[in-house]
């Protein structure tokens, strides 16, 4: 699976075709790097694959998504993920996501070479779960850069992690190195926001052309381990 967001435009939607997911940030009227619904529902014409919506607000603005659903039919709702240390907050999280009838994508997730703590969060992903997530979008740091790199004995823990979470993952896809079997469903990559961060707070981002280049690699070389 290859997921590709922060999708802002028609040109930028024709040159994606074939991947399986695509991502939007929407919001109630467009704004710089984000779009409104009916620019949203032209783009995604252009794709015929699965979309994903993020919806600006979070899931917190039941009436909003129920209208996004609705009107965008997505097969994916998308929202960052509440610190589970927050626990009012997260429970107000649950709570709406259980209220949603549709698919969702939880992001804004890392494991990181020196903080892999999302590792020893189960019952928190186990309660995603039960609320209807059904893909994780993480940011590895990293499976592929030396320099970051996450050892064997990790790497072993994110496999198992992924094997009982389904995940998608994201990691210097750039660097041209053959991505390590760590039992991910797929990839993503962000198309990058003039000016601003990632929707998802993720580090990595490529310029279109870098993603083409990126997903033709991931494409055509089978995961092994490195």
């Amino acid at each position: 699976m290859i997921k590709v967001n922060q999708i802002r435009s028609a040109g930028e939607a024709a040159k994606l075709a074939g991947i399986d997911v695509a991502g939007f940030v929407v919001a109630r009227s467009c704004s710089p790097g984000v779009l409104g619904m009916d620019q949203c529902r032209s783009v995604g014409a252009v794709l015929d694959c699965a979309h994903s919506i993020f919806p600006v607000g979070g899931v917190d603005d039941i009436g909003f998504c129920r209208e996004l659903i609705e009107e965008l039919r997505p097969r994916y709702l998308e929202f960052t993920v509440v610190d589970p240390e927050k626990t009012e907050l997260s429970l107000a999280q649950l709570e709406a996501l259980s209220r949603l009838n549709v698919g969702k994508v939880a992001s804004g997730l890392f494991l990181l070479r020196d903080d892999l703590s999302l590792l020893d969060r189960s019952s928190h992903m186990d309660a995603l779960v039960q609320a209807g997530v059904e893909l994780f979008q993480v940011e590895v740091e990293s499976l592929v850069d030396p320099e970051v790199r996450i050892g064997p004995k990790d790497r072993a823990r994110v496999g198992d992690f992924f094997s009982r979470y389904p995940s998608i993952m994201g990691d210097s896809f750039s660097l041209g190195v053959k991505v390590p079997d760590v039992h991910q469903r797929g990839y993503y990559l962000n198309l990058p926001v003039d000016g601003g961060r990632s929707y998802d707070f993720s580090q990595q981002h490529y310029a279109l052309s870098s993603a083409v280049r990126a997903i033709k690699g991931l494409r055509a070389a089978p995961a092994g381990m490195s």
